[in-house]
């Protein structure tokens, strides 16, 4: 009888610890549900909130490029295109920012050097400069820039309306800087500002 007893206590402490083990095993499973739900719903709501501080942004695309030491850029809105600074002709009795024109498919446009007209130490271009070509007052005029960096999207709120002292272009000509210490250029002011000639004509 106690070998039955015994026999009989073993049976229900086996049954006893298989209850416990899918009982554990039901909570863990609903546990991960709970766990995989809770994250989807999570990434659900960055996602859309993402998307809702994107859409709700107001963003600047503007073209980045080297004059001397410092990065600048102007709103890609006017840009026409970008060419070899090396296809500029040499154009005599012109004012000293002016660098020569280039012919675009046929319309002779004015280059400007954009360092001379921003008083920056250095004047002139490198073999590595490139025309940036605007539409200022339904014309082109190109300017030359040391480098092209690329097209980028600025949060507009980001942008500072005030500059360092360390910048020593006029107020007038900024558009803003940004936290990088970009400087953004209100290109339309530079040209107009100087009188640019940007419709010259070579026969």
């Amino acid at each position: 009888m106690t070998k039955n007893s015994n026999t009989g206590g073993w049976h229900e402490f086996e049954e006893k610890i298989r209850m416990a083990k899918e009982m554990l095993k039901s909570k863990s499973d609903h546990t991960r549900e709970d766990i995989s739900a809770i994250l989807r719903r999570r990434a659900e709501f960055i996602a859309t909130n993402g998307e809702k501080d994107t859409a709700n942004k107001e963003m600047m695309s503007v073209l980045e490029f080297a004059l001397g030491q410092e990065r600048y850029a102007i709103e890609t809105n006017r840009l026409k295109e970008i060419m070899p600074a090396s296809q500029i002709t040499d154009l005599p009795c012109t004012p000293n920012y002016v660098f020569g024109v280039v012919n675009i498919r046929g319309k002779i446009v004015t280059v400007i050097d954009l360092k001379g007209i921003l008083s920056l130490d250095y004047v002139g271009f490198n073999d590595f400069a490139s025309i940036v070509v605007i539409e200022h007052n339904d014309e082109l005029v190109g300017i030359v820039a040391d480098e092209v960096l690329g097209i980028n999207n600025i949060d507009v709120e980001t942008i500072q309306h005030s500059k360092p002292k360390v910048i020593k272009i006029k107020d007038s000509f900024l558009k803003g800087i940004t936290n990088e210490t970009l400087i953004i250029l209100n290109i339309e002011k530079v040209l107009s500002e100087n009188s640019i000639l940007v419709d010259e004509t070579v026969n």
